[in-house]
């Protein structure tokens, strides 16, 4: 999912529908203290965006498949700092929440990183909301990394880990450094 595609810097021609719809987004929701996200170097998701998303996560429901997410800014609250996530990121989120087949949802932008679990709201099944760290941000002779292994991930039920490692051998999520490592333990153990 492409969260910069909305955004104050994303270079659009000025004339085209998602500079159009930016400038329109922008001036409706004002950087405030409710919204202290729409900053320009933030970005989300247009209107056409949201409907290709919605299609596909309804298209792996049919199918039985489970859904994951990989987006450059934060979408859910509890995992980043406020300031940092998606423009639009209560629309995407409700989007979301609505499908038990939305497992895992990967993001980066907020270098400290940060995570969160909750429930479906159809359903019984947990998402896992993971900003992963920036790799700038870890200290000499460290590194900060993840590893999903997506074949795990359609094999587990329940939405849970079967392992969480920083040496990864067939582990569902792997973890390197010491703020990843930080984050999955409190995610995941």
């Amino acid at each position: 999912m492409d969260t910069t595609e909305l955004s104050g810097h994303a270079n659009h021609p000025s004339d085209s529908e998602p500079a159009r719809e930016s400038a329109a987004y922008l001036a409706s929701n004002p950087l405030s203290e409710k919204n202290p996200h729409m900053i320009p170097w933030n970005g989300g998701i247009t209107k056409r965006q949201m409907a290709w998303l919605k299609a596909e996560i309804r298209r792996a429901e049919r199918r039985g498949k489970l859904v994951l997410v990989a987006c450059h800014h934060p979408i859910h609250p509890d995992s980043a700092r406020q300031s940092h996530l998606a423009w639009n990121y209560r629309e995407i989120l409700k989007a979301l929440r609505q499908s038990p087949n939305v497992r895992l949802v990967l993001s980066g932008h907020d270098h400290l990183g940060g995570g969160c679990r909750v429930t479906a709201r159809r359903g019984k099944t947990e998402q896992v909301y993971v900003t992963v760290p920036a790799i700038l941000e870890a200290g000499e002779n460290e590194n900060e990394y993840l590893v999903v292994d997506v074949d795990e991930l359609e094999r587990v039920t329940g939405g849970k880990p079967t392992a969480v490692a920083a040496d990864a051998g067939s582990a569902f999520i792997a973890w390197g450094g010491p703020k990843s490592a930080r984050i999955a333990r409190e995610l995941f153990l």
